[in-house]
């Protein structure tokens, strides 16, 4: 009765862990796609984050021709804008001189990742 007792343990814990990785999966996911906004007038929206600005409109522009494309049209962009949502170096320095005295566990704070750091906002219409 304990060796079952000790088998269910270790397959519940393995169950839990198992479930946090695909949680953990599906937010990784959430973070790394693109968000189409549709608008009034065929107009859409996407927005996208990045590493740098030009990779953030890039991403987006693939994303609204790969739309247009497979409508059979041409994209028109209406508006563009691109922004820094990172941390600034002052604030850098503070996050890594908290990596040097905290444990590496500790030092996760409320911060955008580096590959996060600009944001792309296109606005298009397929004619």
């Amino acid at each position: 009765m304990a060796a079952y007792i000790n088998i269910f343990t270790g397959l519940k814990m393995k169950i839990i862990k198992l479930a946090f990785a695909v949680c953990f999966l599906f937010l990784l996911n959430g973070c790394s796609s693109n968000t189409v906004i549709p608008n009034s007038g065929n107009i859409q929206t996407i927005i996208t984050n990045a590493d740098t600005d030009n990779n953030a409109v890039e991403i987006a522009n693939k994303q609204a021709r790969r739309i247009c494309t497979l409508q059979g049209k041409e994209i028109k962009i209406i508006y563009l804008d691109t922004r820094y949502q990172g941390i600034n170096d002052d604030q850098k320095a503070l996050v890594e001189q908290a990596k040097q005295i905290l444990p590496e566990n500790k030092t996760h704070g409320a911060f955008t990742p580096e590959n996060y750091i600009y944001k792309a906002n296109l606005m298009f219409k397929c004619i």
